[in-house]
């Protein structure tokens, strides 16, 4: 099986969320509030290792919110706190969700404080290939921002596309994130969704914005050889605005 060390090339973000392509409009409306995927910086130690920092590459805005993925390859290790230099203060979306060998979970914090930030993950113990993806998003709601989760695990072969499970959402405009970790690597986004950032461990984040309630779940394609473990995650989140959603700008090549 490939090691997660020979991914050290891989790492790319999409343009609508790169740290030099920053403030992206998602979701266009009339009252001019937006949905931005503002930045996104990740941490992946090559070695077990507790605690991780990673550091956000511009100052932030007040008032936005926070999503960070942690990934690792173990079911042993747990997180015991995940905190930034501002003091914003972070809850759990979703998770642990637990695979072969594999855990992730989504953390959040809404109405950040502003300024430069640099975000602290302390596991239990030392936590195998931990992977790290903390994004700012724009748009959404000051309160109540968390609706609806998902989350699942399984192992699959390369070119399967594998999903977090669906949940029904209660308001019209909503940001749908998702993220995953594998062991081995993907090398697409869902259909319909924006990769944030495919990180050198082969990691995914990603997004799309959404006008209407219904049924949603992140998706991503398995990439690599032979069988691979996976663990897939959704968390969807309030937008401020009721306006109409406009499509997102094309995604340039990685």
């Amino acid at each position: 099986m490939q090691s997660k060390t020979d991914r050290s090339s891989k790492l790319w973000y999409a343009g609508l969320c790169s740290p030099l392509l920053v403030l992206a409009t998602v979701l266009a409306n009339a009252a001019t509030t937006t949905i931005k995927c503002v930045q996104l910086a990740t941490a992946t130690p090559q070695s077990p290792t507790s605690p991780v920092i990673v550091s956000y590459p511009l100052a932030q805005t007040a008032g936005d919110l926070n999503v960070i993925v942690v990934g690792w390859n173990d079911t042993s290790a747990t997180v015991r706190s995940v905190a930034d230099s501002r003091g914003d203060t972070y809850a759990l979306a979703v998770g642990p969700t637990q695979g072969t060998a594999l855990t992730q979970s989504i953390y959040y914090a809404s109405n950040i404080l502003g300024g430069s930030n640099t975000v602290t993950v302390t596991f239990s113990q030392a936590a195998n290939y931990p992977d790290i993806r903390v994004l700012e998003f724009a748009g959404l709601r000051a309160t109540s921002r968390l609706d609806v989760t998902a989350g699942a695990s399984g192992t699959d072969s390369n070119n399967t596309v594998v999903s977090s499970g669906l949940a029904s959402t209660t308001s019209a405009h909503e940001l749908i994130f998702g993220a995953g970790t594998t062991s081995l690597g993907f090398d697409q986004a869902g259909s319909l969704f924006t990769p944030d950032v495919i990180t050198n461990f082969g990691d995914i984040a990603e997004y799309e914005a959404v006008s209407a309630t219904g049924t949603y779940g992140a998706t991503a394609t398995l990439g690599g050889s032979g069988s691979a473990n996976w663990v897939m995650q959704m968390a969807s989140f309030k937008s401020a605005t009721t306006g109409t959603a406009q499509p997102p700008p094309p995604v340039p090549p990685p």
